[in-house]
């Protein structure tokens, strides 16, 4: 009896060390963990003319990380995995509030601002679109909104409170919405272009456009709504006429990239690598469509003299805003960091920082940016913002700048 313990026990001990032996293995077949990369190199930094402005560690929750960094006027904004949304001023990198976006495993996306919303705390009734109340006597403020999939929230971007919470009936959000200060613009999964009034937080109209709506919609301050569709339609409707069609265009390829909507101008890139340049009383076309390299990823960006636009493949091209010329293109670039100075800043395909002259895109520089992972997209700011997912931010700016203020911010 003794000799068959003993035996069963040398077999269970050669058993566990066979595994031990297969599980040793399995960690020296592991590659090594590399070390963690710098940050910006500060010798390239100081030879491109540039300096750290501020940087900061910002906190959060354990297993929290951020995903998306956006740059809008005054405020920057952190979007974490666990769906909160983080205010931080852009002049100082201090953090102002936070707030939960949604509880669900819904896709958040980009945010709108909006100043001076008249807009009270207390939900209206039916009765104020029919008869709306003077906007003198109604609470004004400067507001962000945002949506996910199934609902969408107004903030007061100064302080983080939130005055609605309006969950979306019959229908999901395929994209950001945007608003006109009294009503909310967002395109549906049903085909259809839906109009939410604020005040009483309901529906007032939907418009079908036939096809899957994947561009952000655009509005302007004279009350037309733009739409493009992905079998190349772009709609204007008329925001105060429910959803009126105004004028519409169809071009010979899908319009999903984020148009620009500019001083009565509308450029939109199609997917066939196409830019194109309207006047937004009409549709008229203002130059003859410029081809660029690739598709259009990061949409149209609308300066005062220079259109953007980001490709892949294909990378940034710079078109003159006056006549429709190409300026330059960079191929290597992915997205537009700043422009300041005569100065174009780019991210570049490796995620370092191109520095390339406005006038001939002669890229001048090159900034290795180090373990930064997030890039606020921006042309009007003097500022560049880069952070990494664990919540380090950081503002760079060109050397012996003037203090950075508010009014520098805002577009």
């Amino acid at each position: 009896m003794t000799t068959k313990l003993i035996e069963s026990t040398r077999r269970a001990l050669l058993f566990l060390a066979a595994l031990t032996v297969v599980a040793l293995a399995g960690c020296q077949a592991d590659k090594p963990v590399s070390p963690a990369k710098p940050a910006a190199e500060p010798s390239a930094m100081s030879q491109a003319g540039l300096q750290v402005y501020w940087e900061r560690q910002i906190a959060m929750a354990s297993g929290e990380r951020a995903v998306n960094l956006w740059l809008m006027d005054e405020n920057l904004y952190f979007l974490t995995n666990q769906k909160t949304l983080i205010a931080i001023d852009a002049k100082t990198g201090l953090v102002k509030w936070r707030t939960v976006v949604t509880y669900k495993a819904e896709r958040v996306f980009a945010p709108t601002h909006f100043d001076d919303m008249h807009l009270p705390k207390k939900v209206g009734t039916v009765e104020d679109i029919k008869t709306p109340p003077g906007r003198a006597s109604l609470p004004k403020f400067d507001a962000l909104l945002i949506n996910t999939l199934s609902s969408m929230k107004v903030i007061d971007r100064a302080t983080g409170e939130i005055i609605r919470d309006i969950r979306f009936q019959s229908f999901f959000a395929v994209n950001r919405g945007v608003t006109d200060g009294e009503r909310f613009y967002v395109a549906g999964s049903d085909k259809q272009l839906h109009a939410i009034a604020l005040l009483p937080a309901v529906k007032v109209w939907s418009h079908e456009i036939e096809a899957r709506i994947l561009a952000p919609t655009q509005c302007d301050e004279d009350g037309r709504v733009l739409a493009g569709a992905t079998d190349g339609q772009l709609q204007c409707l008329w925001a105060d006429g429910y959803g009126k069609r105004r004028w519409g265009i169809k071009f010979a390829s899908p319009i999903t990239a984020p148009m620009a909507v500019d001083d009565g101008q509308v450029y939109v890139a199609s997917q066939d690598g196409r830019t194109y340049a309207l006047a937004a009383n009409g549709g008229r076309e203002l130059w003859l469509p410029v081809q660029t390299p690739g598709r259009p990823a990061g949409g149209v960006l609308a300066g005062k003299s220079t259109i953007y636009v980001s490709s892949r493949p294909g990378g940034v091209t710079a078109i003159d805003r006056a006549s429709g010329k190409i300026r330059w293109n960079v191929p290597t670039g992915q997205a537009i960091l700043a422009v300041i100075d005569g100065k174009v800043y780019l991210q570049d395909q490796a995620g370092d920082m191109l520095v390339v002259q406005a006038k001939g895109g002669l890229a001048s520089d090159k900034v290795p940016l180090g373990r930064y992972e997030l890039f606020a997209t921006n042309i009007s700011a003097p500022a560049i913002y880069v952070a990494t997912k664990d919540g380090k931010l950081t503002c760079i700016r060109q050397a012996n700048q003037a203090r950075l203020t508010a009014e520098m911010l805002k577009k």
